[in-house]
């Protein structure tokens, strides 16, 4: 359940959202305890679905997102990060394996049961969108594909 959960999370972090708010409120645990773990966030925007709540923001200078479930614990936290923030030998890897495809974002997945964080590299080329979670040695898998 947590791997389809955090799927879901990686995808939404990938999504550029129109609104802030599903029209729904922050509940007040995850916004204290939001509020208590980022201090000194800016730009925070809400996006508040039935199954988790997400906080856009910047923190340090660096985009980040954070979700929570519906009783306020973290589930995940990503960040973007520069191609050259990957493991070792993932950029040649995907550079080999996408030949013609442009990274467009990567992004760090910092989940609270998990030590390792997880990658997420996106491609793209005039066709196709692919969305990669990736790991150090050059491993890597499709999670999202979009014609």
């Amino acid at each position: 359940m947590k791997k389809i959960i955090t799927i879901a999370i990686v995808a939404a972090s990938f999504v550029t959202r129109a609104f802030a708010s599903s029209g729904s409120t922050v509940d007040e645990k995850i916004a204290t305890r939001f509020n208590m773990e980022y201090k000194g966030a800016s730009n925070v925007t809400w996006t508040v679905t039935d199954e988790y709540s997400e906080a856009k923001f910047t923190l340090n200078g660096v985009e980040t997102a954070s979700f929570y479930d519906t009783d306020g614990n973290l589930i995940a936290t990503s960040q973007t990060v520069k191609t050259a923030d990957l493991p070792a030998g993932v950029p040649e890897a995907v550079a080999n394996k996408y030949k013609g495809y442009i990274v467009t974002e990567t992004v760090r997945v910092n989940k609270p049961y998990s030590k390792d964080p997880s990658y997420y590299v996106s491609v793209t080329n005039a066709k196709r969108r692919v969305v990669l979670e990736v790991r150090a040695g050059g491993w890597m898998r499709e999670t999202n594909v979009t014609y």
